[in-house]
């Protein structure tokens, strides 16, 4: 056949699938599954397909989409929806994203995560990935960073203020009455977390509440797999900030398998507004951190960096705002310390 009149509807009844799904896979829309996506634009290209020459860029440009395992498959979709969001950014513009997913071997014998006999002309880099693997990348092709910054390496970084988030969290307990608050979070685990735990010390003490390190406890190990259950304090924090809603999650299932209640004993606020704060019963009173915004805000930086390949980089900062739903309430006059814990 020829190529010209191979069509998405030709695709589909290639492969036994729905134009629908065709259509989503090669413009990067959510609801295709990344093994059917790759096998759709495998077969798109093996027939020849052709994107719509309005589609078609003005330059054969390539992009890669690196992020680590261990923020990939924990973060409740949170950089799959980025990846989404850019890979029909770029489809749209007739640009091919690939997705390289790098676990923590590869990450550390510096493997590159594209052959090059498949060579990138730009990559997106999420979720941090430790310095000496990015100096091994910062010669292959532009970067910019997505979702933290590398302030030792010259690249763009389009970021969340991370600080400013959680110092507007541990103010909104504190305004809602609670004066005990705890952190949950590793500031060891990435720069965002770290951020996020100076952020809310920097409330605290502002506020003239008191701090604890027995109030910083993490509910997940380095590679991210979370505890069903952790040490807390005997008595301690009426509130505590979270450092992304998975760990509001699994707070939230040690608080009551310890006997606590939530919101009436203790409230948690969680950070991402991810489809899993929505879920927990109750919801998640959280940060919403805006992935839309954030991938087009990489993307046209990219699309700036490569017309501009010579001039500053720059480090784009996001703002952010707090969702407030359920697990949040003020804090009773009894209650100046959570309750005493069963064992």
């Amino acid at each position: 056949m020829s190529p010209s009149k191979v069509t998405m509807q030709t695709i589909a009844h290639t492969l036994n699938v729905s134009k629908v799904t065709v259509s989503k896979a090669l413009n990067g829309r959510p609801g295709v599954s990344l093994e059917l996506r790759k096998r759709i634009l495998e077969v798109s290209r093996e027939m020849g397909y052709q994107i719509p020459k309005t589609r078609q860029p003005s330059a054969e440009v390539t992009f890669g989409f690196v992020v680590p395992s261990r923020f990939f498959l924990e973060t409740d979709k949170f950089y799959t929806k980025i990846y989404y969001h850019l890979s029909r950014r770029c489809a749209t513009a007739g640009y091919a994203l690939s997705l390289r997913i790098l676990d923590a071997q590869e990450e550390e014998q510096l493997v590159p995560p594209f052959p090059s006999t498949n060579p990138v002309s730009a990559l997106f880099i999420a979720g941090e990935l430790h310095e000496p693997y990015l100096h091994s990348l910062r010669d292959l092709a532009p970067i910019v960073a997505l979702d933290f910054c590398e302030p030792h390496l010259a690249m763009d970084a389009v970021v969340i203020d991370n600080f400013y988030a959680s110092y507007s969290a541990t103010w909104y307990l504190a305004r809602h009455g609670h004066q005990n608050i705890g952190f949950v979070g590793d500031p060891g685990y990435s720069a965002s977390v770290a951020d996020r735990y100076y952020g809310y010390l920097k409330a605290m003490a502002e506020s003239g509440l008191p701090t604890s390190s027995d109030w910083c406890i993490s509910v997940n190990d380095a590679a991210g797999v979370y505890f069903a259950d952790v040490p807390l304090p005997t008595v301690g924090p009426t509130a505590w900030v979270c450092h992304c809603d998975m760990a509001a999650y699994h707070m939230l299932l040690i608080l009551q398998k310890h006997g606590q209640r939530i919101p009436e004993d203790v409230s948690l606020i969680g950070f991402d507004n991810t489809e899993l704060s929505q879920k927990t019963m109750p919801p998640l009173t959280t940060v919403d951190i805006n992935t839309h915004e954030l991938a087009d805000a990489a993307y046209d930086r990219m699309l700036w960096r490569l017309a501009h390949p010579t001039w500053p980089h720059q480090r784009i900062v996001l703002s952010t705002r707090i969702i407030e739903r359920h697990s949040v309430a003020a804090v009773r006059p009894e209650l100046s310390v959570s309750p005493a814990l069963t064992p």
